[in-house]
């Protein structure tokens, strides 16, 4: 399998007619650097997990970056583009992913809602079908 030192794949949104993507999925192996694009930081990819995984473009001002335990696994959900399988790994890896559905989202297509607790805490909202969610940022 081939096993790249940074994959980064978009997901479509599975709206009728819609042609953005839900998200971009990027995996980065071990010992990788990557830099937060909306934060200008640059983080080192967690040392005791075989990669990362994040999710880019779904919401902005939140960050989804997580811990991969089996990196040939996540690659080749991520190279198929199986949001279910990615949520059969970790179903926190992928907001933008309804299981109920069994399809993928765009921002514009959920509604979402921020919740406060002392500041900024999650979103819950539903998918466009009206499924509920909660979406945890971090």
């Amino acid at each position: 399998m081939d096993d790249p030192a940074r994959l980064r794949i978009p997901f479509p949104c599975q709206h009728d007619g819609c042609l953005r993507a839900a998200a971009i999925v990027e995996v980065s192996r071990r010992g990788q650097l990557y830099i937060n694009d909306e934060q200008d930081i640059i983080y080192r990819v967690f040392p005791d997990a075989q990669g990362t995984i994040r999710i880019i473009g779904f919401l902005p001002y939140t960050s989804f970056a997580s811990q991969v335990p089996d990196l040939a696994a996540t690659i080749l959900a991520v190279q198929s583009i199986d949001a279910a399988a990615l949520y059969a790994l970790d179903r926190t890896w992928i907001p933008f992913y309804c299981p109920d559905c069994d399809r993928s989202f765009c921002e514009d297509h959920w509604n979402l809602k921020p919740i406060f607790d002392w500041g900024f805490d999650h979103y819950s909202g539903t998918c466009p079908v009206g499924h509920p969610h909660f979406i945890d940022h971090c």
